[in-house]
């Protein structure tokens, strides 16, 4: 990927990385960062309520379950549909992905304002226009945890039989 420098040539993480979430008012549907992503979609696990459900994908430092840290997702009710509506507390989980991870990176390809052509960007906050591609780096903290490769995922909104 031009521009981008994966892991898996040996380098070191980013000891600067913004650690704050991105902010996800009502109107950002989608906001990429270096290292979280945060997005709303309405679906939902069997057996859980319906409506729009924001989720956040992040590494996780303080997470005393895997030393260095964990790579967690988060999913929250924003919206409940109609049949749903309850009136108690929104539900909300959280759940641990990978242990041990040490740093993630995730890139963004597509175009942004003043962009000719769609490149590699390590954030995204357009309101109006969502990646084309989505990259995920993952780094372990021990060596002998297993290497990944770059993933790159076409999202499902580019693959309408995905959905």
């Amino acid at each position: 990927m031009p521009g981008r420098k994966p892991y898996c040539d040996g380098s070191s993480p980013r000891p600067d990385r913004d650690r704050r979430i991105p902010t996800a008012g009502p109107d950002r549907a989608f906001i990429g960062g270096r290292d979280r992503v945060s997005f709303v979609s309405s679906f939902v696990a069997q057996g859980q309520f319906g409506g729009l459900w924001r989720y956040d994908l992040a590494l996780d430092p303080n997470d005393v379950s895997a030393a260095p840290g964990a790579l967690v997702i988060a999913q929250r009710l924003l919206r409940p549909a109609p049949a749903n509506t309850s009136g108690g507390p929104a539900p909300s989980t959280r759940s641990v992905l990978l242990k041990g991870v040490q740093d993630v990176r995730l890139g963004y390809f597509g175009v942004l304002e003043g962009d000719r052509a769609p490149q590699w960007h390590d954030s995204w906050q357009h309101p109006n226009r969502l990646p084309l591609l989505i990259s995920v780096d993952v780094l372990f903290a021990e060596k002998d945890q297993p290497h990944w490769t770059t993933l790159v995922v076409v999202p499902p909104w580019l693959n309408p039989s995905a959905l």
